[in-house]
C-alpha cells in the first residue's frame, strides 16, 4: 500500500505512530468490509490516488479515461467489486516483495517502489469457465469457498504502458528517526518506449536493494535490465551495467582477499517477461581485476560427495598430495577405492582417477577439472565418468558428474 511501518522489534510498539482511517465500504452482496484501516503518519512512499490518467498521445489519455469512468475507484483500500475496481498502488505495490534496505549508519531506509495501477473484477462463480475461455493471458483466481471468481489485469494503455502518470517505478530513502522521505529517484526504463525521456519515467522493478557502509546502494530488479549504484546520500546514480538476463533478485555483496565483490542471480522472469537465463555475475568495486587467492598447498585429507546426473550422491575420501611442480598424486578410500594422479595450475587441477566401487562390483575411471575455492579450503568440478556400475556387464556407460570436497 505505500505505508511503511516501523516497529520496535521487541515489542512491536510502533516508532511512527500509527492511526484507523476510514475507507469505502464493499457493495458486493453478502460482503462486510472493515470499516477502518491502518494508515502511517508518515507520508506513504507512493501516491495512493489516481487523480489524472497519462498516455504517449491523445488516444492513449481517451481509452485509459473512457476504462476509469466505468471503474469503482474511491481511493485506496476501494474494495472489488462485480463492476471493476481501481486498485493504486497495485498488486506489486507500493512496496512487495522487494525487499527493504537499510542503513544503520545513517538511518535510512532504501525503497524500492512501484507505481502502476491494477483492475480488479468479480464475477459469479457459474461463469468461471466462460471468463477463463475470454481472458487471454489475464490472470483469473478461483477464490474457492466464496460465490465470486476474481480477475486481475493492468490498467494499460493499448500500447501496454501505464495509464498513471510516472514515475511508474521509483527508489527512495526514508528517515528512519522521522519518516520524511530523503529523495526519491526513478528506477530503470520500459526498453519497449524509445521516448528519449524515458529515463525519467521508471520501470516496474521486482527485486531488492542492498545497501554497503561505504555508501552505496545496489539494485537491479527493473525491465530494462541493468544493475544499478546509487549514492546513498543523495540518491544520485553513480554506475550500471547491463546484466545478460533480467535481474529480478536482490543483489548480494562479500569481502574476499581485501577486495569487495557485488553479486546478482539473473535468471529473469517469465511472467514480466524480462529475458530468461541462467547467469551469476560478479562485480569488483574496485573496478580491477579480481584478487585471486593465493595458491596454497592442497596436500591433505578431502572429504565429499561425487553426484552423477540424475543419480543419488556417494561419500567420497580423498588424500592428496601436491609436490614442488604441482604435480598431484593421491588415493580414494572409503567405500570407493582408487588412485589419483593430475596437474595443478593456478587454481585448477586436470585429473584422472582409476577406481573400484566394492559395493557394486564395478570400476572405471573418473576424468575432469576441479577448481581450488573457498581460500584453498573446497574443491569442486565437473567431470566424466565411464564405468560398468550400471548393469555389472562389462560395457562401460559414460555419464556426466559433478564432485565437491571440503578440507
Amino acid at each position: 500500500m505505500g505505508n511503511l511501518f516501523v516497529l520496535d522489534r521487541a515489542t512491536g510498539k510502533p516508532l511512527i505512530p500509527v492511526e484507523e482511517r476510514p475507507v469505502p465500504k464493499s457493495d458486493v452482496p453478502g460482503e462486510e468490509a472493515a470499516p477502518t484501516q491502518p494508515f502511517t503518519t508518515n507520508p506513504p512512499l507512493v501516491p495512493q490516488t489516481l487523480p489524472q490518467v497519462w498516455g504517449m498521445n491523445d488516444a492513449d489519455r481517451e481509452t485509459c479515461r473512457a476504462f476509469l469512468a466505468s471503474l469503482r475507484n474511491e481511493g485506496i483500500f476501494t474494495p472489488p467489486s462485480l463492476r471493476g475496481s481501481l486498485v493504486f498502488p497495485g498488486n506489486i505495490g507500493g512496496s512487495n516483495w522487494s525487499a527493504l534496505s537499510v542503513d544503520p549508519q545513517r538511518q535510512l531506509i532504501i525503497a524500492p517502489t512501484n507505481r502502476v495501477a491494477t483492475v480488479i473484477t468479480l464475477f459469479p462463480r457459474e461463469q468461471m469457465n466462460e471468463v477463463r475461455r475470454a481472458a487471454g493471458g489475464v490472470e483469473i483466481g478461483s477464490m474457492r469457498g466464496t460465490p465470486f471468481g476474481m480477475k486481475r489485469d493492468w490498467l494499460w494503455t493499448p500500447s501496454h504502458i501505464p495509464c498513471n502518470p510516472p514515475p511508474w517505478g521509483a527508489l527512495s530513502a526514508v528517515d528512519l528517526r522521522t519518516g520524511a522521505i530523503r529523495w526519491e529517484v526513478p528506477l530503470g526504463y520500459f526498453p519497449s518506449i524509445s521516448d528519449p525521456e524515458r529515463a525519467k519515467w521508471g520501470s516496474v522493478n521486482l527485486g531488492g536493494a542492498i545497501t554497503t557502509a561505504s555508501g552505496l546502494t545496489f539494485i537491479a530488479a527493473t525491465f530494462d535490465q541493468h544493475l544499478r549504484a546509487f549514492d546513498v546520500d543523495n540518491g544520485r546514480e553513480l554506475w550500471s551495467a547491463g546484466l545478460p538476463a533480467g535481474g529480478q533478485a536482490m543483489p548480494m555483496t562479500y569481502i574476499s582477499h581485501g577486495k569487495q565483490f557485488v553479486v546478482i542471480a539473473a535468471g529473469g522472469h517469465e511472467r514480466l517477461h524480462t529475458k530468461l537465463g541462467d547467469y551469476i555475475v560478479a562485480y569488483s568495486l574496485g573496478g580491477a581485476q579480481a584478487i585471486l587467492p593465493a595458491q596454497s598447498n592442497i596436500s591433505g585429507t578431502w572429504r565429499g560427495d561425487i553426484v552423477p546426473s540424475g543419480h543419488e550422491r556417494f561419500p567420497v575420501e580423498a588424500h592428496l598430495t601436491e609436490d614442488a611442480q604441482h604435480n598431484v598424486t593421491g588415493e580414494l578410500r572409503g567405500e570407493i577405492l582408487g588412485t589419483i594422479s593430475g596437474v595443478r595450475s593456478g587454481n585448477s587441477i586436470n585429473y584422472h582417477i582409476d577406481f573400484t566401487f566394492p559395493e557394486k562390483s564395478c570400476k572405471g575411471t573418473w576424468a575432469g577439472q576441479l577448481d581450488v575455492a573457498n581460500d584453498g579450503k573446497l574443491l569442486i568440478g565437473e567431470l566424466m565418468v565411464e564405468d560398468d556400475c550400471a548393469n555389472r556387464s562389462p560395457q562401460h556407460v559414460i555419464k556426466p558428474a559433478t564432485l565437491s570436497l571440503r578440507k
